[in-house]
């Protein structure tokens, strides 16, 4: 589901997983960075840890600095995780909500703070609105938590 917003982005994807694997590919580093950006992303300093500051970089940007830094604002697991997003957009946060459902686990995506950035900032939401709906949601990320979850299986 994705609501249409000046200030926010907000997306809803249900996954066939258990909220603890969820969990884990929105906090490990190495998942991280194979979810947020390309191959050979770097994710620094990143702990899921109140007051945690961390980058994440990307090694071959196309059209923007490759940079985003930001600090942990909150973190309640396995139901939530916020953090500030510090890039070419300006300063947004970032906010992951799961809920267990009979089906797996509902990830909702709340990203907001564009509209203090103007028509750059809008620019910047319509970027990442579409990033983190089809690209990282609906793609990378779904493919880690597939990864994850083989990984976990016993062998036969």
């Amino acid at each position: 589901m994705v609501q249409a917003s000046t200030d926010a982005i907000v997306q809803e994807v249900e996954y066939p997983h258990p909220i603890d694997l969820v969990w884990e590919a929105l906090t490990d580093r190495d998942a991280i960075a194979e979810w947020a950006f390309v191959e050979g992303a770097v994710v620094e300093g990143f702990r899921p840890e109140v007051g945690a500051r961390y980058s994440f970089v990307d090694p071959d940007p196309e059209g923007w600095s490759g940079r985003v830094e930001g600090e942990i604002l909150a973190v309640e697991p396995p139901h939530r995780l916020s953090y500030t997003w510090v890039g070419d957009g300006g300063s947004t946060v970032v906010t992951f909500i799961l809920a267990s459902t009979a089906h797996g686990t509902r990830l909702r995506l709340e990203q907001t703070g564009f509209d203090r950035y103007g028509e750059k900032g809008q620019r910047a939401r319509e970027s990442m609105d579409e990033g983190w709906g089809r690209h990282i949601l609906r793609g990378s990320f779904q493919r880690v938590l597939d990864k994850l979850a083989l990984k976990d299986q016993p062998r036969t």
